[in-house]
């Protein structure tokens, strides 16, 4: 069964506010199988959110590659993905 998510040799680096190149996700790999239930944790700073912006399309991954039910990750400007918020209020 081809997994719903496979990511290989992930690789994404951002511009700090002073310029410099700062790595964010070095070297990730890994793959969710359809119907499989998984939590992604780490520490602060770990690259969480910067790998799932990368299976989204809003950050350019530097190298490795990254498919959601088989079509390649989209990238940078040509972003096709949609993330869609819900407010939860409590009584």
């Amino acid at each position: 069964m081809n997994p719903a998510i496979r990511v290989e040799d992930l690789w994404v680096d951002y511009k700090t506010k002073k310029g410099q190149i700062q790595s964010a996700v070095r070297g990730l790999s890994f793959e969710v199988q359809p119907g499989e239930i998984v939590g992604f944790l780490g520490p602060n700073g770990a690259g969480k959110s910067s790998t799932l912006k990368a299976l989204m399309g809003f950050v350019t991954q530097k190298s490795g590659t990254a498919t959601v039910f088989g079509k390649q990750a989209a990238t940078g400007r040509n972003c096709t993905s949609s993330v869609r918020f819900t407010k939860i209020a409590y009584p």
